[in-house]
């Protein structure tokens, strides 16, 4: 007869259980029973949620951002030692295992053990923090099945991303907490800027700079949160993710910060298209051309020249471009005059 250990008293009457047991020969019995909604005091508050390598989750709000444990990290010089030992007691094809190798495969599997129980405590820990400050989450529905054939994915693998996000929708859920899943189009973006009413240009194929892949991070939960608070409030939001006539350089001007003639008109199409305004189509596709490598190089000096060297001037000097500029119509006046 085993002693029997229970992590909760059933809250109803289970529909049936599953038992197993896990490497190191423990038994567990899981019970399926009506799910009960623990409800929180309301907050207020909204937060947005994504996921990442160097920092687990990057959120709006630095106080509930979850760094990188490295749980396995910590623990892989002794992990290594084990394995080590059971290599070298390996036995052969037929051949009973020694008590030494028998022995190492337990250290192995219990410290493998500690290593989940650990990721879980830290993940249960933070998400339980998250919902109590917040009653709105939008969370990137991110699948980190890809790092797997990066060179990533040790540390993506300690993260545990999958394990963190499936016990922040398991706890939000558990005490009705509005928990919206956002797709990670929504959420990563090829260029910082394009979260923005206007968006710097890149050419076609071009790869993202060092300042956008620092900033990626920061400007995506700050467009996801926009999206949750629209969402929230019924509110139209023009998503210029999907335009993709604004990811070419012909739609801008100059300098490169804003939008040419083109540019305004796709814009505008777009946003006619979400009231429902019969308009042009705003799914404008450039037709493709190709362009020289020098005279791209030049293009690039010239506007570091003209128009990034006096920006970091006058940001130096405190100033701005539109001191001195009067408003075109300082009155308020009605529409069409």
């Amino acid at each position: 007869m085993q002693d029997l250990g229970w992590s909760r008293d059933l809250p109803a009457e289970p529909s049936s259980v599953r038992i197993y047991r896990d490497p190191l020969g423990h038994w567990y019995a899981s019970f399926v029973v009506p799910a009960r909604i623990e409800a929180l005091p309301a907050t207020g508050r909204a937060i947005g949620i994504d996921w990442g390598v160097k920092e687990t989750a990057t959120t709006t709000s630095d106080d509930h951002d979850l760094p990188h444990a490295e749980h396995g990290k910590k623990a892989a010089d002794r992990l290594a030692c084990y394995q080590r030992r059971m290599a070298r007691r390996r036995p052969k094809p037929g051949q009973a295992a020694s008590k030494g190798y028998r022995k190492a495969k337990r250290q192995a599997a219990r410290l493998h053990k500690k290593i989940a129980r650990q990721r879980q405590d830290t993940a249960r820990k933070w998400a339980m923090k998250v919902v109590r400050d917040h009653d709105v989450l939008a969370v990137e529905d991110f699948r980190p099945k890809f790092l797997a054939k990066s060179t990533m994915a040790r540390k993506a693998a300690d993260a545990a991303i999958g394990a963190t996000k499936a016990a922040l929708i398991e706890m939000g859920r558990k005490h009705g907490r509005d928990v919206r899943l956002v797709h990670p189009a929504h959420t990563t973006m090829d260029c910082a800027g394009s979260l923005s009413q206007e968006s710097p240009p890149f050419r076609e194929g071009s790869s993202q700079g060092r300042p956008e892949r620092r900033l990626r991070g920061r400007f995506a939960i700050f467009y996801l949160h926009v999206r949750s608070i629209a969402d929230l409030y019924g509110c139209r939001l023009v998503d210029q993710w999907s335009m993709q006539g604004l990811r070419d350089w012909r739609a801008w001007s100059e300098d490169r910060l804003h939008m040419n003639e083109d540019g305004h008109r796709l814009v505008a199409a777009r946003v006619l298209d979400v009231l429902g305004v019969p308009f042009d189509d705003w799914h404008q596709v450039w037709p493709d051309c190709t362009v020289d490598p020098r005279a791209k190089r030049r293009e690039d000096a010239q506007w570091i020249r003209e128009h990034l060297v006096p920006w970091v001037a006058r940001r130096l000097r405190g100033t701005s471009s539109g001191d001195g500029l009067l408003p075109k119509r300082p009155d308020l006046s009605p529409w069409g005059v």
